[in-house]
């Protein structure tokens, strides 16, 4: 048994960093709502976190998300985006060190932000960090296969 975490965020420390997510969060919520879905996406996919999409990988991942999101009503996804807004999410930092199993957390190798968040957290808690070669945030999608494959090697 293991816990398997890929480029999450383990919970805001300072105070300051949890308002400023909380107002960037009112403002990407109010976005979802007023703008159509392809608008929103496009937008959604330019902050720095996405950094390592190409522009056509871009462009078909807008293309994809845009009909999911046309799916549901955008209230209720506004509702969900602010219910697990990163500023409101209770400190997970501990967790790793209160489990009885190994915890192995993901980062895409292009993700500078949640590798160096990986390496923080590590220097806490007892996290196995794992780069996942030619990946950025979303490894899942950038390198589904390498993902997969390291995750079975650890569990076999």
């Amino acid at each position: 048994m293991s816990l398997n975490l890929e480029s999450c965020h383990p919970g805001l420390k300072d105070p300051q960093e949890k308002l400023a997510r909380s107002q960037s969060d009112a403002l990407w919520a109010e976005r979802l709502l007023n703008l159509n879905s392809k608008d929103f996406l496009s937008l959604w996919y330019q902050q720095p976190v996405f950094a390592d999409m190409s522009a056509a990988k871009r462009k078909s991942l807008i293309e994809y998300r845009t009909h999911i999101l046309d799916m549901h009503p955008k209230q209720i996804l506004k509702q969900v985006f602010l219910a697990t807004s990163l500023a409101r999410q209770v400190s997970l930092w501990d967790v790793p060190s209160q489990l009885a199993c190994e915890c192995h957390f993901f980062a895409g190798s292009q993700d500078a932000k949640f590798h160096a968040l990986a390496q923080e957290w590590q220097l806490h808690a007892p996290i196995l960090v794992h780069s996942i070669s030619g990946a950025g945030h979303n490894i899942h999608q950038a390198a589904p296969e390498v993902l997969s494959s390291t995750i079975i090697k650890l569990l076999g």
